[in-house]
């Protein structure tokens, strides 16, 4: 196993689906742009069930996170044109929001 400790940035709204086939999984795949003194790198990651769940409802793009996880390769061959592609992707075990929420925004939206 191979264990990956990223911090960075969201770089879009995460989405979670439903996996084809068994209406209990769900899936979140996602990119954070984690600096690394003057240069950037962008990571994917994915999500699964719960944790696809609580990430898509307290983030938006531009919040820092904080995950550990499993790295993890996924190889595919274009049926078209037989080139292998490779996905290195990250599997979140753990993570943890590393901002709050600004003052003028709050977890529960409510009017009187």
């Amino acid at each position: 196993m191979l264990k990956v400790i990223a911090v960075g940035r969201l770089t879009a709204d995460i989405r979670v689906q439903q996996v084809v086939g068994d209406e209990k999984m769900r899936v979140a795949n996602f990119s954070l742009a984690c600096r690394d003194g003057n240069n950037t790198e962008f990571a994917d990651f994915t999500a699964w069930n719960d944790i696809a769940e609580t990430l898509a409802k307290y983030t938006k793009k531009g919040a820092m996170i904080y995950i550990e996880g499993r790295q993890k390769t996924k190889d595919t061959i274009d049926k078209e044109t037989s080139v292998k592609h490779r996905r290195v992707f990250t599997v979140v075990d753990k993570f943890e929001f590393l901002e709050g929420k600004k003052k003028d925004e709050s977890l529960f939206n409510y009017q009187m």
